[in-house]
């Protein structure tokens, strides 16, 4: 089972269109060869904003941030992170895909009503 039909069973068993505040999305939502979170801004002190997990979702422990904008910067690292060992290139495939779905992006963290579903129907895939 893929991640969309979980967030689509779920939703059925629960009745809800909005069951998260996060969602983790892998390379299928995002072309990108990272997993990535993006969540909506709750009590969040900070601006939009994703995290990138370069080693996978199973080492949570290392990511970066990276600022949801039109022109997208690292914002914070883990300290577990060499940030030089990640090419630039692939820094810029996220900084890519930032720029391509910052729309999407910042209407789910402001807009606390918005389905993850809706969130991952509108994203496109570098």
């Amino acid at each position: 089972m893929n991640f969309h039909d979980l967030i689509e069973d779920l939703r059925v068993f629960l009745g809800a269109d909005d069951l998260f505040e996060m969602a983790n999305l892998d390379q299928d939502d995002t072309g990108l060869k990272y997993s990535v979170w993006v969540s909506q801004k709750g009590t969040a002190p900070h601006h939009a904003r994703i995290k990138v997990y370069p080693e996978g979702p199973s080492n949570q422990g290392v990511y970066f941030s990276v600022s949801v904008s039109d022109d997208p910067v690292v914002k914070r690292k883990s300290k577990g992170l060499k940030i030089n060992k990640i090419p630039q290139r692939n820094i810029n495939k996220v900084f890519e895909f930032v720029k391509l779905n910052k729309e999407p992006l910042l209407q789910y963290w402001t807009d606390q009503s918005m389905s993850t579903k809706k969130l991952l129907d509108m994203l496109k895939s570098v």
